[in-house]
């Protein structure tokens, strides 16, 4: 995940740096992120000494693989997203 949050994060500036316009967050992205901040601690439950402990690991994996896939689909989504935003900030900035 980390390899993808940077690379999102080195697009975005770079989209900055040329001009796009600003891209809305979709309601994927927004799901694929609760599903997978909602499974790390999950994860740390599922590791503890509780009674609770086999529950929580099976939520962690509910959560966690969803959520690794919206986020990928999300990511390829922001794709044609980014094209357009870049479209259109290059071409709100060519003179008149």
């Amino acid at each position: 995940m980390k390899l993808r949050e940077a690379a999102v994060s080195i697009v975005a500036v770079g989209m900055g740096a040329l001009g796009a316009r600003r891209s809305d967050v979709t309601w994927w992205g927004k799901t694929g992120t609760f599903l997978l901040m909602f499974s790390f601690p999950l994860f740390l439950a599922g590791n503890a000494d509780w009674v609770l402990a086999d529950a929580a690991l099976v939520a962690a994996w509910l959560c966690g693989i969803p959520g690794v896939v919206i986020s990928y689909y999300s990511a390829a989504s922001y794709l044609p997203a980014a094209r357009d935003a870049l479209r259109a900030g290059r071409a709100g900035r060519r003179p008149a």
